[in-house]
């Protein structure tokens, strides 16, 4: 049975970088800037202040995703990438971007990718944020719409990643959830029947988010 949780530990947290390892230049091929090697892991400057979800099934990472708070940090070229210089201040500072979202293949054909996206959702919702941004690859972009999000502008080139199509979603968009039946609607129902939540800031608010 697999476990899905925030990994706080410098032991959690090394074992995702190094699933990061295994996925993207292993078996990807990727060139990654902070690819390590030696150590076989890639752990980056937004991992300082990101939340990091981490995917365990008896002791083996078999997933991972990143969210990444705007209120929290500069972003990097992910504010030019992401178009946020036309975005306004009050949508930003409830925003949150989700990068490093990857499964290992034996789990690619379940429903993994969309419990991590839960996750995140739920944990994000429980802190504040109510839009999310992502890009990705052509082939992920029904993935995604699936969930909710939308195209907001047109596609952009990603430094490492190639031609990325930005996407959006609104979790305060009831209408759009409905209409597609995204599988975010039941944790916003669950949601609306618990009293409102007031965790403690930072990464190391809740822990176990989906079992």
């Amino acid at each position: 049975k697999s476990v899905i949780r925030v990994a706080t530990s410098p032991e959690d947290r090394a074992r995702l970088f190094q699933f990061r390892y295994r996925i993207n230049v292993e078996e990807m091929h990727r060139t990654q800037k902070h690819a390590d090697p030696v150590r076989r892991r890639i752990e980056e400057p937004l991992d300082a202040s990101a939340h990091l979800f981490l995917a365990d099934a008896d002791g083996q990472v078999i997933g991972t995703a990143r969210a990444t708070y705007v209120r929290d940090t500069d972003l990097g070229y992910y504010r030019e990438l992401l178009g946020f210089d036309s975005i306004p201040d009050s949508e930003l500072s409830r925003a949150s971007i989700t990068t490093k979202l990857m499964v290992s293949p034996e789990h690619r054909s379940g429903t993994l990718a969309t419990r991590l996206a839960l996750a995140v959702f739920n944990y994000g919702r429980a802190l504040g944020i109510r839009y999310d941004f992502i890009d990705c690859n052509p082939h992920l972009e029904a993935f995604f719409e699936r969930l909710g999000y939308v195209r907001y502008i047109p596609k952009v080139h990603h430094p490492e990643f190639g031609s990325v199509q930005p996407m959006r979603l609104d979790s305060e968009d009831r209408a759009h959830l409905e209409r597609i039946g995204s599988p975010f609607l039941r944790s916003l129902r669950r949601q609306e029947l618990l009293p409102p939540i007031h965790p403690p800031p930072g990464p190391s608010a809740p822990a176990d988010l989906a079992a």
